[in-house]
């Protein structure tokens, strides 16, 4: 019976410990946030106590009840997409259009003939979603696009 309860204790003061420095980091991450300025600042708070509240509302008492939570990784990408999905919105319909056919693969003068436009209107397009989307390589752009859950499609 001794050695259970060690071990109970033992389990208790991991989890505890654990828990006290999730704290801790989460305190930190909002203290480094307040120095952001406006909006991203109220943004990436929103998003601390968003994941504050899940962690608290539904984690917790599943685990109290001896369950793992499982839906933990959809929770993390959702605030790893968020800041993509904000970029992805100051693009402007034109560019969008441009920016799915680049991760599909066509060339500048095959985007051009699809949209009816010139080349070099989507070498221009092309570069806005480069600089509005902050991917620094097409490569970047692709796994952005990819993690938006945008289509690929070939035309």
């Amino acid at each position: 019976m001794g050695l259970l309860a060690v071990g109970t204790w033992q389990a208790y003061s991991d989890v505890d410990s654990k828990v006290d420095e999730e704290a801790s980091v989460l305190a930190a991450l909002y203290r480094n946030v307040s120095t952001f300025p406006d909006p991203k600042r109220a943004e990436l708070q929103a998003d601390l106590r968003e994941y504050a509240r899940q962690v608290i509302d539904v984690a917790w008492p599943l685990q109290q009840r001896g369950i793992v939570p499982q839906n933990t990784a959809a929770i993390v990408q959702a605030f790893q997409t968020h800041p993509l999905r904000q970029r992805f919105a100051l693009l402007t319909p034109r560019e969008r259009e441009v920016m799915e056919r680049v991760v599909a693969g066509l060339l500048n003068k095959q985007i051009g003939a699809e949209l009816g436009t010139s080349e070099t209107t989507v070498k221009i397009h092309r570069h806005q979603v480069m600089e509005k989307m902050g991917a620094g390589s097409l490569p970047e752009l692709v796994r952005m696009a990819d993690r938006l859950g945008i289509i690929v499609r070939k035309s």
